[in-house]
This record gives structure tokens, sequence and C-alpha cells, in this order.
């Protein structure tokens, strides 16, 4: 896999050098990329890195142990920590996915939302204040996915030399 990323990297490194053109480095830069090469972070599978994931958190938990100690739980309560996990591993594998196969940029903006719905559960669940700060912070977040969108929509426009609603 190493030895894979490293032709991949020389590939890209020599179409760079290769490109005299006067276009601006952005633009020499997405062209030099090899056509085969994935438009992701990694190259591992969704399935590995959803595996390591939980392993990783499954360490971290029991390393909580060592300053919490063990605390009994009812069958109740094991039922609900199964479901969390099970839920929590679904929802890790489907996330991993979306940034796998899907536009990365839309993903994150999205994701972002999720401290939004979460601040909206606290204050319709738990009775949390709505306080001026944090309605400043949900607006931020939901302006600056939906600025980064738009964004990344004329930008795509542009370089394919259409108008940002016809694409």
């Amino acid at each position: 896999m190493g030895e894979y990323a490293l032709m991949k990297m020389d590939e890209w490194l020599t179409n760079l050098g290769k490109d005299e053109s006067a276009d601006p480095a952005m633009k020499r830069i997405l062209r030099a990329k090899p056509a085969d090469l994935v438009d992701s972070c990694y190259t591992e599978t969704d399935d590995r890195i959803v595996f390591y994931f939980s392993l990783g958190s499954v360490g971290a938990g029991a390393l909580t142990l060592l300053w919490t100690g063990m605390q009994p739980h009812t069958w109740a309560g094991i039922a609900e920590l199964l479901a969390v996990g099970v839920l929590a591993t679904v929802a890790q594998w489907m996330i991993t996915r979306a940034y796998s196969t899907g536009r990365t940029l839309v993903n994150a903006s999205l994701h972002y939302l999720g401290i939004a719905f979460s601040f909206a559960y606290g204050v319709l669940l738990f009775d949390d204040r709505v306080t001026p700060l944090a309605l400043l912070g949900m607006v931020l977040i939901v302006g600056a996915g939906l600025f980064a969108t738009v964004l990344r929509t004329r930008s795509v426009a542009h370089d394919q030399g259409t108008a940002p609603n016809e694409s």
C-alpha cells in the first residue's frame, strides 16, 4: 500500500513538473493528479477503518477503568450500552462510507449540523437554556456549511466553464 502511494505521488509531481502553462497553481495541481488516484485521505476499506476506530475506542474506554474502576450494571443498563455501541458503530460506518464515496465538503457541512441537532435535542429533551451565544454558534455553523457548499458549487462550475445552475 505504501509503495503504491509513493508511486502515485511521484507520478503526480512528475506531471506537475511537465506542466509549463501560465494557469494558477491550483489548476495545474488538479490537472496533474493521476486519473486513477482516489479523492480521499485514505485507501483503506471502510470496514477496516471502522474496525480500528472501534478497537481504539474500546481501548480508550478500558483505560478509563484505571481511574474510575468497574461499576455495577443492571441487565437493562447492559442492553442500553450494547444498543449505543451497535448504533454508534453503524453510524461510524455510514460516516466513513459517506466520506470515502461522496463529496467531502458537502459531507463535512452536513456533519457539522450534528452540533445544531444536539443543541436542539438538549433544549427539547433536557430543558437546556437557549442563550444568544448558543444561537450565534448555530447560525455560524449552518451559515459556514451553506457558504462552503455554494462556494464549492461555483468553483466547480467555473472550472467546467458552466454557470452554477447548469452543473
